[in-house]
């Protein structure tokens, strides 16, 4: 599960969004500390990995510097003694994920100049941040073991191509950025390596956004996300091309940059922001609206985990390793838990990537439906399901 921890501006004076999990209301109790603790704690009990998301408070009167983020992050961790007299100790498999992203925030100069400031750049607060993390999670486990992972904020359209003229890096207005997301976190790993407070190989990963990623196998893979439902069903969803190519992309960062790494996808669906229905900076970047987004979430799922079994992605060598002949370092967060509100448009107030839909005040959560016509291998998925069925029942549906 992912959960965003929003830090304070100051840890003395803490402002708007103290240590609350984003994108919940601030005057419930979701917004409280200690629910973020809490969160964590049932994950744990729950056997699940939580991945914690910690980023600036976009209404701090100014940018967090380098310090800010060592001492903020210090600060969050240290809290498991005060507030989380239950969290587990040593920790649990974690994955702590510095900001989310950069590559397509202008405030951070889409990963280079960092708040317009030249002097900082996202190396400089991703090695503060992460060489603190390791500090004060060793501090709290007693040096113990403990198998937590410090990721690089999931890069948004992660590079495919070695060729970076053919795909430059380009942010959500459609420009280029002059940096590739791929040596953006390669650099900020290196960094938070070095010495004298540096963070070992071991503790470190990467995460990616790959949004609308899929291959030109029109013929033997995506039968499901390609045929079936479309915008207004006729304009069929089709391949990304080849800076949106999810084979190309994989090759890339789990075997040429970091071959000893995890390689999270944190966030990942058939569109980015499906509500826009304007070219979007993601893998493919020109489908128009589907007319059923939970049809095209749905076979989108069913297509993209079939594709990524059947060739060895679903098989782990690092971070709780299951002993395959033929492995990857790949690891799939799946979609959104929930349908989350969203300020793109007045109009459309729902952003319809999560597994369930809202219905209604209180949150209760809604099936969603849609039908699998191609799956001859798994009788579970094939038919009219929810996608909720297809995330616990999908292996390789072809």
């Amino acid at each position: 599960m992912r959960l965003g921890v929003t830090l304070s501006c100051t840890s003395t004076t803490p402002g708007y969004g103290w240590w609350a999990s984003y994108g919940l209301t601030t005057t419930a109790a979701p917004f409280d500390l200690k629910t973020v603790y809490g969160l964590m704690e049932q994950a744990y009990i729950d056997h699940l990995i939580p991945i914690v998301t910690l980023r600036q408070d976009d209404n701090c009167p100014s940018f967090l510097l380098p310090s800010a983020w060592a001492s903020e992050v210090k600060d969050f961790i240290n809290g498991f003694y005060i507030e989380a007299s239950d969290m587990p100790l040593p920790l649990p498999m974690t994955y702590f994920e510095i900001t989310n992203e950069v590559n397509d925030d202008p405030q951070y100069g889409y990963g280079g100049n960092y708040y317009g400031n030249s002097q900082y750049t996202f190396q400089d607060f991703f090695s503060a941040a992460a060489q603190s993390l390791r500090g004060a999670l060793d501090a709290y486990n007693g040096n113990t073991t403990s198998p937590y992972r410090i990721l690089t904020g999931g890069m948004l359209a992660p590079t495919a191509s070695g060729n970076f003229s053919s795909c430059p890096d380009m942010n959500c207005a459609g420009q280029p950025t002059g940096y590739e997301n791929v040596d953006l976190a390669n650099n900020a790993l290196t960094e938070a390596e070095k010495s004298p407070n540096n963070v070992p190989t071991s503790r470190l990963g990467v995460a990616i956004h790959p949004y609308d990623y899929n291959t030109n196998e029109t013929q033997t893979y995506w039968q499901n996300y390609y045929n079936d439902y479309g915008y207004s069903q006729q304009s069929k969803n089709g391949p990304a091309g080849v800076c949106g190519d999810l084979g190309a992309m994989l090759n890339l960062w789990t075997n040429t940059y970091f071959p000893a790494l995890p390689v999270i996808a944190t966030e990942d669906n058939w569109l980015s922001d499906p509500q826009n229905h304007l070219p979007s900076c993601t893998g493919g970047g020109c489908h128009i609206t589907c007319s059923n987004a939970a049809g095209c979430s749905g076979t989108y799922l069913v297509d993209l985990l079939t594709w990524l079994s059947d060739h060895n992605y679903d098989c782990m060598t690092v971070d709780n390793s299951i002993g395959c002949s033929s492995a990857s370092t790949f690891r799939l967060s799946w979609f959104r838990g929930m349908d989350v509100p969203t300020d793109t448009f007045s109009s459309n107030p729902i952003d319809p990537l999560g597994i369930y839909g809202v219905n209604g005040p209180p949150a209760a959560l809604a099936e969603k439906n849609f039908t699998t016509t191609y799956c001859p291998n798994d009788n579970n998925v094939m038919g009219a399901h929810s996608i909720a069925n297809a995330y616990w029942e999908l292996g390789s549906c072809y």
